[in-house]
């Protein structure tokens, strides 16, 4: 299947604005959740009728936001692919840029549309913007050419992708599908249980809407940055990855000991900045690690395991806190999670700078440039030619 667009063209920035509006609302709801589930506990008077409604908000995180995310992402990631080609990194980082933004704005919006028209009349208004989010869908118009292929095909084309065999059996990849997912698992806990921790130290509506904010603040300032130092070494992008799965580990650390705003600020401002390097800079990533001809697969891969996150994620602390009528229990827990996410990554890292080598038992001495890179292209890469001068 062959694209027919113009590339670096005017069309292509406005599906840019597209999929940051898109992110945008998409990422500036679900930073809301944790507000949601005051406004619930304080509607149903009930206990029971209480733990089923948030129930019921933890599960349809899970699953609708895990699968609405993934097809968010994916979809916008392609459609901004297929529209640049000169300019595609500072495109994709400004594409998801709406996401950092939404995360400053919703609190706020939510607090405010709470306190004028009530839980009810803020869902149904937030339910209808979001709707309106399907009128930029229609600037991802890609006329595609020689496309006969079925659904049938189609799907079974995108399970060939996500469930690329050789790319599963590949040195790397279990561990870094692994470090993601136990990443992703833990990364809503702030939105989810902070605005709960907020409530229960006595902080107002509006300081844990504040809290959440600089979330978004620190969030977007990161990824502007990363449009600067991602650009640099795969060395250099392995280790600020490493770097922010160990910050996200810290900032839910921060959540369990302290109490007072000043450190819950300084760990959301931690929390917030370590996502958008991580979110800036994967895709690069796994260009680096696997390659060109595997980027389709990985990516597919990281999506999948970005929704199976959510899905596990929300359920899962919610059960633990509820057993153990703790909150600081869950940024405990999460950030073992974060920290041996990063343990994980430190080996990939380390396995990368520091590749192991099979050697043959005798040296081969090459004076030609010429003749030293045809031998290497013959044997593949499969031994280590050792020069002479």
């Amino acid at each position: 299947m062959q694209s027919k667009v113009r590339k670096d063209s005017f069309h292509g920035w406005l599906v840019v604005v597209a999929c940051s509006v898109a992110f945008f609302m998409f990422v500036g709801n679900a930073s809301c959740f944790g507000l949601l589930e005051i406004e619930l506990r304080q509607l149903f008077e009930g206990q029971a009728s209480s733990i089923s409604a948030i129930n019921a908000l933890y599960n349809g995180l899970g699953f609708g936001l895990g699968i609405g995310f993934s097809c968010l992402t994916v979809t916008s990631t392609i459609m901004v692919g297929e529209y640049f080609e000169k300019r595609r990194p500072m495109a994709l980082i400004l594409s998801v840029l709406g996401g950092g933004v939404g995360i400053v704005a919703f609190p706020y919006i939510f607090t405010h549309l709470n306190q004028t028209y009530g839980l009810r009349g803020t869902l149904l208004i937030l339910s209808a913007v979001y709707c309106n989010g399907i009128i930029f869908s229609f600037l991802y118009n890609i006329n595609l050419v020689n496309c006969k292929q079925s659904r049938l095909d189609i799907l079974r084309e995108v399970c060939q992708t996500v469930f690329d065999r050789e790319l599963m059996r590949t040195r790397n990849f279990p561990t870094v599908t692994l470090s993601y997912l136990l990443l992703h698992i833990v990364y809503a806990i702030p939105f989810l249980f902070l605005p709960k921790k907020a409530e229960q130290l006595g902080f107002s509506e509006d300081k844990a809407s504040l809290l959440l904010s600089i979330i978004g603040i620190s969030n977007t300032v990161s990824r502007l940055l990363m449009a600067i130092a991602a650009s640099r070494s795969p060395f250099c992008r392995m280790v600020l990855l490493t770097s922010s799965f160990l910050a996200t580990s810290v900032s839910l650390l921060i959540f369990a000991i302290f109490s007072d705003f000043l450190y819950l600020a300084i760990g959301v401002t931690l929390s917030g900045f370590s996502a958008g390097i991580f979110i800036s800079i994967t895709s690069a990533v796994l260009l680096d690690l696997f390659g060109n001809d595997n980027f389709a697969s990985s990516f597919g891969s990281y999506f999948l395991v970005v929704g199976l996150g959510f899905v596990i994620g929300g359920p899962l602390m919610q059960s633990l806190s509820l057993v153990l009528s703790n909150i600081d229990a869950v940024f405990y827990v999460s950030a073992g999670c974060a920290f041996l996410s990063s343990l994980m990554l430190v080996t990939v890292t380390c396995d990368n700078c520091f590749p192991r080598r099979k050697t043959i038992g005798c040296k081969l001495h090459i004076t030609s440039n010429q003749s030293q890179k045809a031998l290497s292209e013959d044997v593949n890469n499969v031994f280590t030619i050792s020069t002479a001068a």
